[in-house]
């Protein structure tokens, strides 16, 4: 199992981060396993460049202005839906019981902020894995 995702080829990801700190640290993380990282600052940067360009993970902020996490996946689920087992949810703050709720439902991973190196990437290898399975 972990060698067969370690031995996982490059991917093209999407990052939606409104914080420029936050995005650019992804950013470099992502960079340096190897994938081309896209980033988008809201919700509907991200849905402009999903319909410009196929990305294979999705790693998006649940609150931002101008288009929410949520928001982005729903419409991921519509009108992208591989794609939306290919979604990972970061958040800064305790989540909301309506967020809460949302996260329970569609079973999408959660990353805490401040990130953890090793945290990401475990949950980027996991996302890609499970997708490679299909």
């Amino acid at each position: 199992g972990e060698s067969a995702v370690r031995d996982l080829p490059p991917a093209r990801l999407l990052v939606v981060e409104d914080e420029q700190m936050q995005a650019q640290l992804l950013q470099d993380i992502l960079a340096e396993e190897g994938h081309e990282v896209c980033v988008a600052c809201s919700g509907e940067e991200a849905i402009s460049r999903l319909r410009e360009k196929s990305f294979d993970l999705v790693i998006s902020d649940i609150r931002m202005p101008r288009g929410s996490g949520i928001h982005l996946y729903e419409w991921i689920r519509r009108e992208r839906p591989i794609l939306a087992r290919g979604v990972i949810f970061t958040t800064g703050d305790t989540c909301e019981p309506r967020v809460e709720a949302f996260i329970k439902e569609t079973g999408v991973p959660v990353i805490a902020k401040p990130y953890r190196l090793q945290v990401v990437i475990a949950a980027v290898r996991d996302a890609l894995a499970g997708r490679t399975a299909v």
